[in-house]
């Protein structure tokens, strides 16, 4: 709250954040599900997060950016 000013601007760090996306990986790496399984489930609940991450986007000015550049920086210390 004291670096974003104020509960408004914190608002659109929360607003922009896509979890289906990494769950897909999750889901493939950790259990038995056939790979169309997967798709099927999971892309369900991507259109459902695509549809919230675009009415976020004008929130990433705002303060939308900060959950995503810790997502991009915790995926290339995880991935490497």
């Amino acid at each position: 709250m004291l670096g974003f000013g104020s509960s408004e601007s914190l608002a659109g760090a929360y607003g922009v954040a896509i979890t289906t996306a990494l769950a897909f990986f999750v889901v493939r790496r950790r259990s038995q599900w056939i790979i169309i399984a997967t798709a099927t489930v999971l892309g369900s609940l991507f259109l459902v997060d695509m549809a919230f991450f675009r009415a976020n986007l004008p929130k990433i000015p705002h303060g939308g950016w900060i959950p995503l550049l810790v997502a991009g920086i915790v995926f290339v210390l995880m991935s490497t």
